[in-house]
């Protein structure tokens, strides 16, 4: 198929920029770098000097779940911006280089152009989350407690649902902002107002897509799937298929 073979140049790309590599390894220094820190607080505290005398400062104790939650929100602002980094210029640089013109004078699909540069940033956004996890479970088994495997999987696999939905977001503007700096600009305000309409309404919308951090936490806790998590992330596939429709139509009508 059109699409799988645009799919291998872009991975190609992934390769040669090392992004396939040095993405991975962030996200897992993020995912795990509150945990371990959290561990260490009263050594870091000791080591800097401890506290004021009669100063007392109790460290709340950390579950398994706690901890492998912490990883996972620090995903969701700094893991999220490092994805828009990557996608920023998966069309609009290629636009303002010249080589999208050449699509143009090739039989090739709108759609099958769209989806191999969606597809492509998935695969590496699925590579760093599960990385990322994965060094995540590994560090709360090893600190805080046991964890089952078979939890960080379904994590990882309604996670990366939301990351389906950032990479369609940044396609969508991909598609007809020619500079990445506005690309990265756009979504990042997109990602930003909804985190404020989650903030103050996000108890009223319970579908929200931002409200998938909040599920996923009820189900560590729980030990089971909430029907609202199922929901939620059936709202997100809804809109990035309609985010995905959207980008090939103004990008197959708009003028490079």
């Amino acid at each position: 198929m059109q699409w799988t073979t645009l799919m291998k140049k872009e991975m190609l790309q992934f390769w040669r920029n090392k992004q396939i590599i040095w993405v991975p390894l962030v996200m897992a220094i993020l995912a795990v770098m509150d945990p371990i820190t959290y561990y260490f607080l009263p050594e870091i505290l000791e080591l800097s000097g401890g506290l004021p005398e009669g100063a007392v400062f109790e460290i709340p104790e950390l579950t398994a779940n706690d901890s492998f939650l912490l990883g996972v929100e620090s995903l969701n602002f700094m893991g999220v911006m490092l994805l828009l980094l990557i996608s920023m210029g998966a069309i609009a640089a290629e636009r303002k280089s010249g080589v999208a013109e050449m699509m143009y004078t090739k039989p090739i699909h709108p759609f099958s152009y769209m989806m191999s540069k969606w597809l492509a940033l998935l695969i590496v956004a699925a590579v760093a989350l599960f990385t990322a996890l994965a060094f995540n479970w590994y560090y709360t088994n090893v600190l805080y407690g046991e964890l089952a495997f078979f939890v960080m999987l379904k994590t990882f696999g309604f996670y990366m649902v939301w990351l389906m939905f950032i990479v369609a977001v940044a396609i969508f503007f991909n598609a007809f902002l020619s500079k990445p700096g506005l690309v990265f600009a756009s979504a990042a305000g997109v990602i930003f107002v909804m985190n404020l309409i989650d903030t103050f309404l996000g108890h009223k919308l319970t579908y929200f897509p931002n409200r998938l951090t909040s599920h996923l936490e009820e189900m560590l806790y729980s030990q089971k799937v909430p029907g609202e998590l199922y929901m939620t992330a059936g709202v997100i596939l809804i809109t990035v298929s309609v985010l995905l429709g959207g980008s090939t139509v103004i990008f197959k009508n708009k003028k490079i």
